[in-house]
Formats: structure tokens, sequence, C-alpha cells
């Protein structure tokens, strides 16, 4: 949250991490945008429903959709990378 404004730094740092992810062998791409309503639930739950207004929610919706969005892609990339080698 801390950088939220500064979207480059953001977008790479995700990416890379999706990246990662490919050591992870029962993981698949679609599994990135199932997590969001993970996060969501998670998110709600420690916060309390009082404070997780439908403007809370929007904002963090799109915060995760970013983030998990940009995981997916660092993801794939990696993983057609690893195919084609």
């Amino acid at each position: 949250v801390q950088h939220l404004d500064e979207m480059d730094k953001l977008t790479t740092v995700f990416l890379n991490l999706g990246k990662h992810h490919i050591h992870l062998k029962s993981l698949q791409k679609d599994y990135f945008m199932v997590f969001s309503g993970a996060l969501m639930y998670v998110w709600k739950s420690t916060i309390g429903p009082e404070k997780f207004t439908p403007e809370v929610r929007a904002a963090w919706s799109k915060l995760f959709e970013f983030m998990l969005q940009h995981l997916a892609h660092g993801y794939g990339h990696a993983m057609q990378h690893v195919k084609a080698n």
C-alpha cells in the first residue's frame, strides 16, 4: 500500500513474484484469479463487515485484481520460457 503511487514499481514486483511461482508444481495460471475471492473474504474478516463498505470493497478489489493479473502474467511468461527451453 505504501507504493500505490508508484505503479511501475508495483508492476515489476508482481511480475517477478509471478515468475517465481513456476516452482510450485501444482499451481495453474487460472488459480491466481480464483485467489481474489479468498483475499476478499480474508480482508473482510480482518477489518470487519462494518468497515468493509462497498467503497472499501471496490478499492481493494481493484488492487487485488491488478496484483493478481500481473502475478498471472509473470507466471505465464515464465512458464512459456520453461516450455521453450
